[in-house]
C-alpha cells in the first residue's frame, strides 16, 4: 500500500465534499449538535419541575457516537458519487489500489472521525472528562461509523437511495441509549448492535465491554466487506 497514493485519493475526496452542498454541511454538523446539546440542556434543567442533570451522560455518550456517524455518511455518499461516475473503480482497479482505496474512504476518514469525537466531547461536555473511556468510547465509535459507510455503500447502488438509507442508520444508532434505560440482563438483547456496545461501554467503562463491542463490530465488518468490496470493485 502506497502511503502517497492512498493520501491523494483522500485529498481528491475532500475536494469533492468541498463541491457537494450536501457533504459539506454534514461536516461541521457535529458542532452545531454540540452546541445544542451543550446549553439547551442545563436551560432546560433550569426550568423544569424535573431534573435533566442524570441524562447528561447520555447526552455526552450521543456526542461521541454521532460525530463518526456524520462523518461515515460522509463517506458513504463520496463513494456512491464516484461509482456513479466510474472513478471508485479506476481507483481499486487493482489489490493493491483497492487496499489504497479502502485506506483512503474508510481508515483516514475514521482516524479523522476519532479526533472529531474526542474533541467534540472535550468542548461540549456535559460531564468530567476522563481520557480511557473517551478515548476507547471514540474508537468504538468511530469503528461503528467504518459499518455504516460499508452499510450505506452497500446498500444503495447511487447517492439518492444512499440518502434514503442514511435516514434509516438512526435505527441502527438505536443500542447507543439501550444502558440508559434498561437493566441487564434485558439490555443485552440489543448487544447485536455495535451502538449498544458503544452505549454500554460509556455508561460503565470496563475491558469486557470494550471487548465486546470490538467482537462485534469485527462480525458486522467482516459480513459488510465482501459485499462492499464487490460493489467498490463493480
Amino acid at each position: 500500500m502506497s502511503a502517497k497514493l492512498t493520501w491523494k485519493i483522500f485529498v481528491i475526496g475532500l475536494r469533492q465534499v468541498r463541491r457537494d452542498g450536501i457533504m459539506f454541511m454534514l461536516v461541521p454538523a457535529p458542532v452545531l449538535m454540540g452546541f445544542l446539546l451543550r446549553f439547551l440542556l442545563p436551560a432546560l434543567d433550569a426550568e423544569l419541575t424535573f431534573a435533566l442533570a442524570p441524562w447528561y451522560g447520555l447526552s455526552d455518550a450521543v456526542l461521541v457516537a454521532m460525530t463518526p456517524l456524520y462523518t461515515a455518511i460522509i463517506c458513504a455518499f463520496l463513494i456512491l458519487d464516484e461509482r456513479d461516475e466510474g472513478t471508485g473503480v479506476y481507483h481499486a482497479a487493482t489489490p493493491a489500489a483497492e487496499r489504497n482505496y479502502l485506506a483512503a474512504r474508510l481508515l483516514l476518514p475514521m482516524l479523522w472521525a476519532l479526533a472529531y469525537s474526542i474533541s467534540i466531547k472535550a468542548v461540549f461536555r456535559l460531564t468530567p472528562f476522563e481520557p480511557i473511556p473517551v478515548l476507547g468510547g471514540s474508537f468504538l465509535a468511530a469503528l461503528v461509523g467504518a459499518v455504516v459507510t460499508m452499510l450505506v455503500a452497500s446498500i444503495a447502488d447511487n447517492k439518492v437511495e444512499g440518502l434514503a438509507v442514511a435516514k434509516l442508520m438512526g435505527i441502527f444508532m438505536l443500542g447507543l441509549p439501550v444502558p440508559w434505560f434498561v437493566d441487564a440482563p434485558q439490555q443485552y438483547f440489543a448487544g447485536i448492535l455495535p451502538s449498544f456496545w458503544v452505549g454500554r461501554f460509556l455508561y460503565a467503562p470496563s475491558p469486557r465491554f470494550f471487548a465486546a463491542g470490538l467482537l462485534v463490530t469485527a462480525i458486522w465488518l467482516g459480513i459488510l466487506g465482501r459485499i462492499f468490496l464487490r460493489k467498490v470493485g463493480r
